[in-house]
Parts: structure tokens; C-alpha cells; sequence
């Protein structure tokens, strides 16, 4: 029979009689024996052992069960044996255990010990599902509807206070605007109420494709449709779309490939690994998901998977923790998990990325391999660790970090294999053979044998066999990741990627839950070198009660003092507390279990390292942080359950009493789940409900609207070109194809596309674009081999040929020494008929405009000399210098001195290229004679004036101190003109954007390369002048999304116009709607018997009577004046407008009366 688990703690009601009698004198010397056996040689101990479970007799079948199963501390509650519980303890009951007899129920419970881990499965996957479940109906309208409610009540409050007392000061006018509110609320509670809920239903339809009509009264999920929440999953989708609908992954199938037609436009691109995997789970899950709702569809089905997945993995993680620390480890553990918040918004529900698979797969291998080494039987062994390497090389085709948990587990395995070594070195003197085939070394070695043949056996047959060889040193790779120039000279786009942005040891500890959890788990890391690896229950030894001390105050000053030790030496130092167990282990002959300990610290350090390189790595260490906070707390309740049942072992009862108050406790602090009976929550569970709660989608009924007018209204070879971030759910909704996206984000489109944003020369714009839809990066691939490989004259004989017409281009390339014929292959990818394209700027890319204008003003001159100059001699480099790149003898060697000074990958990629930004905005008041604008500078408020007579400005500062901007950019009638400051002194070394508002303005400052740029002209000001972008749509959206979208106009013509500050008329046509989609109105004559809807289109119409009016006349309602006067010919937009800028809150005075209403609009004309 195999020893019973020595660290499992079973609670048995079956017996409990007389629970205030003493136990019997049997028992204490049993006891006594077991501890004085704790240092005995290991046969002994075993001996000992075997004797006091076979005086268990009344339990041998359930302990033979048990013994099998070796499933650590677990505490069993066991219901069988409640009779008459004031009766004395039988002598024949077994000494462990505590009965309650409650008939058939107690026995299904002592005949089946597994259900108690059942059940506890059960609460922490249920505890992650829920969780993620949570956004499911956008709960965070809920939050902007209160918000939006009580603020229009507050504003309607003051208001009158204020007409009836105007001077009050603002301090009392706001506490009695409170009281007021406050007082009203009381005697209106339902009123408000209602309209709360009528306004965050009506909120969620803003970002739903809802029916017309059907989700103002009630928000059901499925009917309403809420649009996929982020950005990646679109990619996904539309692989999946395409399995579908015609069996494979690509939009088509290239000489025997998939290929993707829809990214690189035109030249796609074939799909390869880790790309196949996702969609064709997601088909797998929707033709499940089908079973049970057969009208649910493919895209409802992705909103699951994360959720699913992630339960999957909560429940490996629990399995773990608890095959290492029994129950309440894995209680603790996948609790922990469950709630993480490095992991959480990455796999809500909707967020359905390929990040669930990403902690899925490495998480099954190492509870696979942990499985193999706990295993007793060599076959098992073999196939558990067989099975972990398969799971890997399924791992290496969901996603290209794979070789990290390959790594880890190798490293683990190598390190305990050394302790083995050392450990059982005495038996070399009987032979290598005999050494190898000690125990613990040849069970190590048959793992790591079977483990490394099955990882390369299906790495190799998924993907390559040098895919499986190369692992080893991707490691050593992952530390460029964040490398300023390349070898390629193109910048490296993902310096700039924001999950790739570099973290620290405190964004790990913070993203982890804090210094205290992850001070608990790095004490969990040491608990675990408290198991033996024959897994008998031992009374804490001298020996283990010095190391505990040693390794709480190890721990315990890392943390603290972990901002001096810096973030490597802190790693470096988690490994401290194992050297030290190792080393008094083997001069003890202790056997201990260092296995977990060592997969736990390399994976700690590994993957914090990892997060210092890229934030978003922080993920990768939840599961292990996890285990071991789990671990901790196993390992501490199964060592105070031990110590209540050797001091208080006359009330038998005590011990479970005690644990299972302080789990439940513990539990109920942190892991409470908020609205469940208590309804605050524990603090880690309403953090984590508070992610899942205030999650907005990137999605919205702007975007929609944007990507659906493209779809519906270009040809099917159109293609899109805007910043990167967006392009999957620009590929998705309009089945067009785009210049780059997520996926091919770090590739040379980052330089041109960033250079057309960036540019003052719609001619370099208008070119850059022409040749993207030509042929991508055709045209430098064309020309670098013939131009000897020069990138840097290559890019630079591009920028001229991309701003020169066919004939002067093709002069270009001929002069640079091209033949005719060469010239010709260069040119069908600059100067070709293009396709129709779109060019997309949205408020989001204000933020980013450092980015895109860092790589769009890449220059490739530094880059060379950082990448191959910095390391040569002076007069070497220099000397390149002059003969290359044409520099003086002076400026080269103001170059290479300047790069000698760079000392980090950050200041090479400030010296190679700068950051511009947009660095402020505000409003501004104008008179006949100037126009004046508060700024904030540095804290200090300021003020800009613009004299109107010639527009030269100045900043005022609050001492007097006139400063001289770099340049103003204004608008004189339909023009965008710019005043600028070739030495200004004192120098203000930013520029002002004036932005006309009407009869008023609003600027934007910015860094001078900005001000002018493509950007600035089509987000800011409208298009203005511009004679080849023409306005196809803008979209404003409640949550602040603001989009325009245009149109390519090749040939070129009339600038656009744009309204002036005093316009005389304005024509539109129009259709007016209710909230639920009803139109009330239009300006398409005979509109009533056309069966409109809000989607029908204003383009191209002749069958209209446009409405005209002059603004400021109050001749329409102020909320659609006001959007019209915002706008651009030919634009439309959708307006919503709500009663105070409609018709009234007043249903007497109009029957549109405090109704929501919104318009669809088009402006014709401005006169």
C-alpha cells in the first residue's frame, strides 16, 4: 500500500462522543513516537508510519483511496458520523479525524473525499466566470447616466439660483445647489431613478448595432447586439468569417497558401503560425455555442471565448496549487487568479484576443509536468511529460513566445536534476549506472527525456525543426526587443507599442495587487520548500522552524528594501532562500521537494524580467503568482491544523473549527464577490469587479457608422489608410483592405504612413498615399537593390520621386543612374492609376501624434551613424560621413561626437528622431481687434494674444514677460495661412493652431513640426485648402469620439471651403428620428411614403427640398445650428441633440418636448 499523504488534513465528523474527554493514552504515545521519528533515518520513519494507519482500521478502504490519490494538505469534511455527538469517542476511531453523523448525507460525503475539491473547483471557476460576465451589459452606462442625470439637474438648479441670487459667491452657491438637489431627489427618488435607467439604456444603444427601436426599454444582449468591445479581436473575426464561409482562413488561397488580401493593401499577405489557431477555435466554439442557441452568431460567439478559456485555466491553477498545498491552496490560488488584475481586462468577457490562450497553454503544461513528477508509475511519468511537450508545441502555433515555459520547465528541471546530483552523490562509488538509476535522478531524467523528444517532436511537426532548435537562444533575442535602430535602418515600431512599454520591479508589483500580495507569494515560494519528496507529515524540525525564520526576513527585506537593490539584484535575489535550503538539505539529508520552488522563482524572475522589457508581460506571471500565494496559505493552514491537533488534542473539534474561521475570514476580506449578500465585496474582488465594470469599448456607433459608409459606398479594391492602432476593425466592418495594421505595424508603412500625417506638403501627402495604393513598400524594394542597397539614398530619392509628377519622377530615377527599363519598374508602383482610398484622422491620434511624427520624421542619416558609425574610429566615420551623406568636415564631427554620447537605446531614439505633440488646447475670446487665449505653461497660467491686423502673437506671462511663439497657424477666410518667427526672442518654442468657432476661437499648441501638418489641416481645420482630400464623413460620438473621414481625390481641383466665423446662410438637407428610429422629419420631399430610416443616405440626391437658414437667427433649434456651424461641405453627420438644445423638457409647449432627438445631415452650401 503507497503511504498516505502526509500533509492532508481530514475533517471527519463520523464520531465525534464525550468531545471534552481526554484522548487515551494510545493516542499521546503514538504520537510522541511519531514526533520522535522525525529524525530517524527514512525506513524507519516509514515503519513508524505504517504502524499508526493500521491502527485506522475502521477507514482502510477510504485511506487505500486516498493513499492512491496522494493529493497533499486536504481537508475532507465528512458528514457520516453525526450520532449522538455527546457520546465518548470510540477507541477504535482514528485519531485525525472529527465525525458528524447526518445519515446518507454524511456517507456520500466520507465515501467520496473528491467532492470537497469538486466543489471548491466549482466556486473559483464560477468566481471567474462571474467576473468577466460582468461587462456583458456595459455596466458603465449605468455611471454616465447617473452623471449625465444629476448634472442636468444641477445645472438647472443653479440656474434659477443664481437668476434669483446673483451675487452669491461660488462657494455657497454650490453647497446650496446640493442642498437643493439633494432635498429634490428625496421627494422625486423614483422620477430620477427612471430617467437614469431611460438614459443608460439609451447610452448602450450607442454602442450596440441595435434594431430599430427595440433596446429604449430594455437591454437585452443578445437582440441588442453590442459591438465587440476591442481592437484585436476583429482580426480573429474575420479569419474565423472566412472558415465559415469558404473553409479555410485567407480571403483567398495563393499558390496553395492562405493569404490575407486585406492587409499590406494590395499586396496582402500570406497567414501563417501563430495566426491559424484562434479563428479556427473560435469556429470550433461557435458550432458548439450553436447546440445551445442556434441563432447565436459567430461574432456573439467570440464575446465568449475569453471567459471560457480563462475558466479553464482558473481551474488548472487551482489543480496545481492544491496537488502542492492541499484545498486551501487551491481555494486561495484560484481565487487569486480569478480576480488578477495583471490578467483580468485582457479576458473579459468580449475581449476575445488570443490572450486566454496565451496563459491557457503554459499553464496545462506545467500542471502536466508537475503531474508527471508526482506520478509513481514510469509509464505515467512518461506520458504526462509526453503530453506536456504536446501541449507546448500546440502552444507554439497560438502564439510566438511559446519557448518561455519550455524554458522554465527546462531550467527547473536542470536545477533540481543538480540538487539530485549532489544529493545522492555518494552513489557514484557504486557506478554511473547505479547513480543514474538512483530514485529521484532517473525519475528526473525519464521526464525531462520524454518532455524534450514530444516538445520537439511537435513543435517541429506544427511548425519547423529549426523553429524547436532555435528556442534555446529566443531568450537572448527578447532583450532587443525595444532596440532604437535596427539593422534595416526602418524605425522600430515597437519601441513605441504601449504594452511594449518598458516597466519596472514597482508597475510589476502594482499590475501583480500590491507589495503585500506579492510579499505573501514570494513567502509561498518558500512554504513550498517545506514538502518532502516522499510526502509524509513530519512535525516541523529545528531545522525547517530556522529556515522559515530566515526566509520571512529574507523576503521581508527584499521588499522593503527592494528600491535600493534595483530591479535585477532584486531578481537575482529570490533565488538566496533555495540556495540556502539546498545547501542545508543536503548537509541534513533532508530530501526536499525543491521542485516547485525552483519553477516558481524562475518563472517569477523570468517573466518580471520579461515586464520590464514590455508592461504587458505582467500577464504572463499570474499564474505563478497565484500558485504561490495559494501555496502560502495551504502550507500555513495545514501547519496551524497540525499544531491545534498536538496542543489541544482533548477537543478534537477545535482544529477544523479553527481553520475553516480563519479561511472563511480571510476569504471574505479579499475574495468576496461584491452584490453577494454582502454587498461592499472583499477588496480584491471589487477591484476587480471595478475593471470589469468601468470597461468601455473602443467600439462605438461613430466608428460603425465611419467603416459602414465606406462599405456601402466605395468599390471593393478601396483601400484605407490612417495610424495602425485601428486597421483590424477597419478590415472587419468595411471589407476593405488598409496600408498596415496591428499585425504588420513594424514594418516601413510606420515611416511613410507617419510622414503623411506629419507632412506640410499635401503634394508629399497626396504622393506617399498614391504610392502605398500602388504597391505598399513596392517601390523601395524595387529600388534599394538597384540603388547598391543604400537605404539611406534609397528613401531619400523616393520622397523626391513621390512629390514629382510621372515625367519629372521617371527624370529623377534616370539621373540617379537607373535605366529606362528600371526607371518603369520603379514607377508602376509610384506613379499607377491608384484605387480609391481613404484617409482617416480621429481624436485618438491626437495622443499619438508623438509616435506617428517620430517615425514619420525618421531620419535615416542618424540611424546609420548610430547603428554602424558609433563603434568605428573617428576618422572612419567621419570620413563615410563626408563621402555619403555630403556633411562638412565640421558637421561629421559634431555627428559622431554627439553619438559617442549616447549611453541608452532611449536617448538614440531622441537623437535619431524627435517627438512632437500636441501639448495643450483651450478657448479663446475674440474682439474686433485681438484675440485672447488662457494657457497653461508648466503650471503658470499665461496668456496668448493675437493682434488681427497681422496675426503676430505673444505670450504673456504672469510677470509681464513677453515670450514669441514659434509661428501661428490662423485662418483668413478660405485660407490656412501661418505667421512665422525665424529668431524670436525671448523664444516660446512652441506654435499656436487658431481654430475658428464661430463668431469666437479655440487653439491648439503644439510643437512647430504639428502645426502645419496634414493632421493639424483635416482634425482641427476641417480640410481647409486642401485640394485632394474631400470631406466623405464625420462622426462625433457622447463618449468624446470625434472622426473624419475622406476621400481621396487623385486629380486634384477646388480647395475645400469651410465655414468662416460670420457665415450668411447655410443649406442642408436633413432626416430627423426618434430614439428608437422612427423619422419625424426630412428634407427628401415626400419623405413620409419612402419608407426612410436613420441609415438612408444624403448623397447624390435630386429629389430634395434643402432646408436654408441664417445662423444666429434662431431660425432652428440651437443643438443643430450648432452642429451644422461645425461643419464642412459636403460632410455628413449624425447629431444627436437632447431636449434643453431641442425642443424643450416641456411636452405642453411642443410635441417634441423633452424628447432626445437626432438628425442625419449633410451641408450642401454655405453662402
Amino acid at each position: 500500500m503507497e503511504e498516505k499523504p502526509d500533509d492532508e488534513i481530514e475533517l471527519d465528523f463520523s464520531g465525534i462522543k464525550n468531545i471534552f474527554k481526554k484522548k487515551s493514552s494510545e493516542k499521546k504515545t503514538e504520537h510522541h513516537e511519531e514526533q520522535h521519528s522525525e529524525h530517524h533515518e527514512e525506513k524507519k520513519e516509514h515503519e513508524s508510519h505504517h504502524e499508526e494507519k493500521k491502527e485506522h482500521h475502521e477507514h482502510k478502504e477510504h485511506q487505500e483511496h486516498k493513499e492512491q490519490k496522494k493529493d497533499g494538505d486536504e481537508i475532507n469534511i465528512d458528514f457520516s458520523g453525526i450520532k449522538n455527538i455527546f457520546k465518548k469517542k470510540s477507541h477504535e476511531e482514528p485519531e485525525d479525524e472529527i465525525g458528524m453523523d447526518m445519515g446518507s448525507v454524511g456517507a456520500f460525503f466520507s465515501s467520496k473525499p473528491w467532492l470537497i475539491a469538486i466543489l471548491l473547483a466549482i466556486v473559483v471557476v464560477g468566481m471567474s466566470v462571474a467576473v468577466r460576465m460582468e461587462t456583458k451589459n456595459l455596466p458603465f452606462t449605468d455611471n454616465f447616466a447617473a452623471q449625465s442625470v444629476q448634472n442636468y439637474y444641477l445645472q438647472q438648479i443653479g440656474q434659477q439660483i443664481q437668476k434669483q441670487n446673483p451675487n452669491l459667491p461660488q462657494q455657497m452657491l454650490s453647497q446650496a445647489v446640493n442642498q437643493q438637489y439633494a432635498t429634490y431627489y428625496a421627494q422625486n427618488k423614483q422620477q430620477v431613478d427612471n430617467q437614469v435607467r431611460a438614459t443608460s439604456l439609451y447610452f448602450k444603444t450607442a454602442w450596440s448595432d441595435e434594431p430599430k427601436g427595440q433596446c429604449l426599454d430594455s437591454f437585452d444582449w443578445f437582440k441588442c447586439k453590442p459591438y465587440m468591445p476591442d481592437i484585436d479581436p476583429y482580426y480573429w473575426f474575420r479569419y474565423a468569417t472566412n472558415i465559415e464561409n469558404h473553409g479555410y482562413a485567407g480571403d483567398q488561397k495563393l499558390n496553395g497558401v492562405d493569404w490575407d488580401t486585406h492587409m499590406l493593401a494590395p499586396n496582402g499577405r500570406q497567414i501563417t503560425n501563430p495566426d491559424f489557431f484562434p479563428p479556427y477555435a473560435l469556429v470550433v466554439l461557435h458550432s458548439v455555442l450553436k447546440v445551445i442557441k442556434p441563432d447565436i452568431t459567430l461574432l456573439q460567439s467570440q464575446f465568449f471565448y475569453p471567459v471560457i478559456v480563462t475558466a479553464a485555466t482558473t481551474l488548472l491553477v487551482f489543480l496545481i496549487a492544491r496537488r502542492i498545498s492541499g484545498n486551501i491552496g487551491g481555494l486561495f490560488a484560484g481565487a487569486l487568479f480569478a480576480f488578477s488584475f495583471a490578467a483580468l481586462d485582457r479576458t473579459l468577457f468580449g475581449h476575445g484576443d488570443s490572450d486566454s490562450w496565451v496563459l491557457f497553454f503554459p499553464v496545462l503544461a506545467t500542471w502536466l509536468y508537475l503531474e508527471a513528477f508526482e506520478a509513481k508509475k514510469p509509464w505515467v511519468m512518461v506520458l504526462a511529460s509526453a503530453v506536456s511537450g504536446m501541449t507546448i508545441g500546440v502552444y507554439s502555433i497560438v502564439w510566438g513566445g511559446w519557448w518561455y515555459i519550455f524554458d522554465f520547465l527546462l531550467g527547473m528541471t536542470g536545477l533540481y536534476l543538480l540538487y539530485q546530483g549532489a544529493y545522492n552523490f555518494h552513489e557514484l562509488k557504486n557506478g554511473v549506472k547505479t547513480f543514474l538509476f538512483t530514485g529521484e535522478i532517473k525519475k528526473g531524467l525519464m521526464i525531462l527525456g520524454a518532455f524534450i523528444v514530444s516538445t520537439g517532436i511537435f513543435v517541429s511537426l506544427f511548425n519547423s525543426f529549426f523553429t524547436f532548435i532555435y528556442v534555446p537562444l529566443s531568450s537572448f533575442g527578447f532583450a532587443r526587443l525595444k532596440n532604437a535602430v535596427l539593422p534595416t535602418l526602418w524605425p522600430n515600431v515597437l519601441t513605441t507599442v504601449a504594452e511594449l512599454n518598458e516597466g519596472n520591479l514597482g508597475s510589476v508589483i502594482n499590475s501583480a495587487g500590491g507589495a503585500l500580495l506579492f510579499w505573501v507569494a514570494l513567502l509561498g515560494i518558500g512554504a513550498s520548500m517545506l514538502v518532502f519528496r516522499d510526502k509524509k507529515k513530519r512535525a516541523l524540525s529545528r531545522h525547517d522552524i530556522i529556515f522559515i525564520i530566515i526566509a520571512v526576513i529574507w523576503y521581508s527585506l527584499i521588499m522593503i528594501f527592494r528600491g535600493n537593490l534595483g530591479d535585477y539584484l532584486f531578481l537575482a535575489s529570490l533565488f538566496v532562500p533555495i540556495v540556502y535550503r539546498a545547501v542545508t538539505a543536503y548537509r541534513e539529508r533532508m530530501n526536499i521537494d525543491f521542485a516547485v520552488a525552483l519553477l516558481l522563482t524562475i518563472w517569477f524572475a523570468g517573466t518580471t524580467y520579461a515586464s520590464f522589457k514590455g508592461i504587458r508581460f505582467t500577464l504572463l506571471l499570474a499564474p505563478a503568482f497565484a500558485v504561490a500565494f495559494g501555496v502560502f496559505f495551504g502550507v500555513l493552514f495545514m501547519q496551524l491544523h497540525q499544531w491545534l491537533k498536538e496542543n489541544f488534542d482533548s477537543v478534537e473539534w477545535l482544529p477544523a473549527l479553527v481553520v475553516g474561521v480563519c479561511v472563511f475570514l480571510l476569504f471574505f476580506v479579499w475574495f468576496w464577490p461584491p452584490h453577494l449578500l454582502y454587498m461592499g465585496g472583499g477588496s480584491i474582488a471589487k477591484a476587480a469587479y471595478s475593471i470589469a465594470d468601468n470597461d468601455v469599448p473602443i467600439q462605438n456607433d461613430a466608428w460603425w457608422n465611419s467603416l459602414t459608409k465606406i462599405k456601402t459606398e466605395s468599390k471593393p479594391n478601396a483601400q484605407i489608410n490612417s495610424w495602425w492602432d485601428f486597421g483590424h476593425h477597419f478590415k472587419a466592418i468595411t471589407d476593405r483592405a488598409v496600408s498596415f495594421d496591428g499585425t504588420t505595424q513594424d514594418t516601413p508603412i510606420a515611416h511613410w504612413t507617419g510622414r503623411d500625417l506629419l507632412t506640410s506638403s499635401e503634394e508629399e501627402n497626396v504622393g506617399i498615399l498614391r504610392m502605398l495604393a500602388c504597391g505598399s513598400n513596392n517601390a523601395f524594394e524595387t529600388l534599394n537593390p538597384l540603388n547598391n542597397n543604400d537605404t539611406v539614398g534609397t528613401v531619400s530619392l523616393l520622397h523626391q520621386v513621390v512629390t514629382s509628377n510621372k515625367a519629372q519622377a521617371k527624370n529623377i530615377l534616370r539621373n540617379a543612374g537607373l535605366t529606362e527599363q528600371q526607371a518603369d519598374s520603379v514607377l508602376k508602383y509610384t506613379h499607377c492609376d491608384p484605387p480609391e482610398m481613404f484617409f482617416i484622422t480621429s481624436d485618438d491620434m491626437i495622443g499619438k501624434a508623438g509616435v506617428w511624427g517620430h517615425f514619420g520624421s525618421w531620419n535615416f542619416e542618424k540611424a546609420y551613424i548610430f547603428y554602424y558609425l558609433k563603434n568605428k574610429p573617428e576618422q572612419e566615420a567621419v570620413g563615410y560621413m563626408t563621402a555619403h551623406f555630403n556633411y562638412t568636415q565640421k558637421h561629421a564631427e559634431d555627428m559622431y561626437f554627439q553619438v559617442q554620447a549616447l549611453t541608452s537605446q532611449d536617448q538614440a531614439n531622441q537623437w535619431v528622431s524627435p517627438w512632437p505633440g500636441y501639448v495643450g488646447s483651450g478657448s479663446c475670446t475674440s474682439t474686433t481687434e485681438k484675440i485672447s487665449c488662457g494657457v497653461q505653461i508648466q503650471g503658470t497660467q499665461a496668456t496668448f494674444e493675437v493682434n488681427k491686423a497681422d496675426y503676430s502673437g505673444t505670450v504673456i506671462m504672469p510677470g509681464g514677460q513677453r515670450l514669441v511663439p514659434h509661428g501661428v497657424v490662423y485662418v483668413e477666410g478660405q485660407e490656412v495661412k501661418t505667421k512665422h518667427y525665424d529668431n524670436p526672442d525671448p523664444k516660446f518654442d512652441y506654435s499656436f493652431v487658431l481654430i475658428p468657432r464661430g463668431s469666437s476661437y479655440s487653439y491648439e499648441l503644439s510643437t512647430p513640426d504639428l502645426a502645419e501638418s496634414i493632421f493639424t489641416r483635416t482634425f482641427f481645420l476641417k480640410g481647409l485648402g486642401l485640394h485632394h482630400l474631400r470631406p466623405f464623413s464625420h462622426e462625433t460620438h457622447i463618449s468624446g469620439t470625434d472622426i473624419y473621414v475622406w476621400k481621396v481625390d487623385w486629380a486634384g481641383g477646388e480647395p475645400n471651403k469651410v465655414a468662416t466665423s460670420s457665415p450668411k446662410s447655410y443649406s442642408i438637407d436633413y432626416i430627423g428620428f426618434f430614439e428608437n428610429g422612427t423619422v419625424f422629419d426630412s428634407s427628401i420631399s415626400g419623405w413620409q411614403g419612402k419608407n426612410l430610416t436613420k441609415q438612408t443616405s444624403l448623397e447624390g440626391r435630386n429629389d430634395t427640398s434643402p432646408l436654408v437658414f441664417t445662423a444666429g437667427q434662431g431660425e432652428i433649434i440651437k443643438g443643430l445650428e450648432s452642429a451644422v456651424t461645425d461643419m464642412i461641405v459636403n460632410e455628413t453627420r449624425l447629431v444627436v441633440i437632447p431636449p434643453e438644445l431641442g425642443y424643450g423638457t416641456d411636452p405642453a409647449k411642443n410635441p417634441l418636448g423633452n424628447k432626445t432627438i437626432s438628425f442625419r445631415v449633410r451641408l450642401l452650401k454655405v453662402a
